[in-house]
């Protein structure tokens, strides 16, 4: 049996990489503010205030960019472009507030 990260919930039915359960996972973007500082920038790129990030090169290694890195969800367009080896190994941002699961 495997459990949720957050609340512990079975989640022995989801695909084997999965770590949360769909309601965790649902939550976690809104609750984080991650979800917010994504389409911010997915707007600015619109807008061409950005770039996208595959037209520029990684900060950290200098390989093509695939994404951006957010270091503060608080500033959701302080972005770096950065490969995504890159962006596993620089973990998570700082978020807007701590993540409580929605389910008690």
């Amino acid at each position: 049996m495997r459990n949720c990260i957050h609340c512990g919930t079975d989640i022995s039915e989801r695909h084997y990489h999965a770590k949360q359960c769909f309601e965790c996972h649902r939550s976690w973007g809104e609750a984080t503010g991650a979800k917010h500082a994504w389409a911010a920038v997915c707007s600015a790129i619109r807008r061409g205030v950005l770039p996208k990030a595959a037209d520029c090169s990684c900060i950290d290694c200098s390989k093509p960019a695939q994404c951006y890195d957010h270091r503060d969800y608080n500033q959701p367009l302080a972005v770096e472009p950065v490969c995504f080896s890159c962006n596993h190994l620089r973990g998570p941002a700082v978020l807007v507030r701590p993540f409580t699961p929605a389910k008690a």
